[in-house]
This record gives C-alpha cells, sequence and structure tokens, in this order.
C-alpha cells in the first residue's frame, strides 16, 4: 500500500507541479521594554536615544531616533522566506540597553511582539 501512495503523490506533483506560493509580506515589529509597562515604549526610558534593528546580518536602514519609532516600526514588502532578527535599544554611546533577538518566516504579512531585556 505504501508503494502505491507514493507512486500517486510522485504523479500527482506530476500533473499538478506541486508548487506553493509564497508572498512578500509586510513584517511589523512591536517592542516593549523589560521593566516598563506594557504601554511604554523606548522614550520612557531616559537613557535611550536610538534602536537598531539587525535582519539576517545585514543593519536595516539608519539607526532610528527613539521617539520616531516607540513602539515598533514596520518593514515593508520583503520577500518570502527566513530570517532572523536583533533589535537593540541604545544609548547616545551606541552602547546597547537592552536587547532581543529571534526569527521569523515571511509568507505574506509578519506580526513580532518583542519584549527587550
Amino acid at each position: 500500500m505504501p508503494k502505491i501512495s507514493l507512486l500517486a503523490l510522485v504523479l500527482g506533483c506530476f500533473l499538478t507541479s506541486c508548487t506553493t506560493v509564497e508572498y512578500y509580506g509586510d513584517v511589523e515589529f512591536d517592542w516593549i521594554l523589560e521593566g516598563w509597562p506594557e504601554t511604554f515604549g523606548c522614550e520612557e526610558d531616559p537613557y535611550v536615544y536610538y534602536m537598531r534593528i539587525t535582519i539576517s546580518g545585514v543593519q536595516y536602514g539608519n539607526d532610528y531616533y527613539c521617539p520616531d519609532v516607540r513602539n515598533g516600526m514596520v518593514l515593508l514588502d520583503m520577500a518570502p522566506g527566513s530570517y532572523s532578527y536583533r533589535i537593540d535599544a541604545l544609548d547616545t554611546n551606541g552602547y546597547s540597553l537592552y536587547a532581543a533577538s529571534g526569527s521569523f518566516y515571511v509568507d505574506g504579512n509578519v506580526y513580532i511582539p518583542v519584549v527587550l531585556r
């Protein structure tokens, strides 16, 4: 029986091409700093000046002035695939005060809640 199922799968893929469609998507990061109430973002810590986001080893843009990206940011039209990220909350000297990292997969829009510790 397993040989028949395998043959059916192979034949079915041949007839339908067995391709999956993956979609570009917007990736929304929503962050908070550990120790602060959930409603507060980076501007509530007087020592946090910039936010930096790095995706799969490449810094995405520049460092972002904290009030401009208060509780997160959206990256538009990312290609389908797997990514890893790191987000840092930096002081005026570029020292990381809080950080978080993880991974995500783009196949359409993605929402990523992040707690920086």
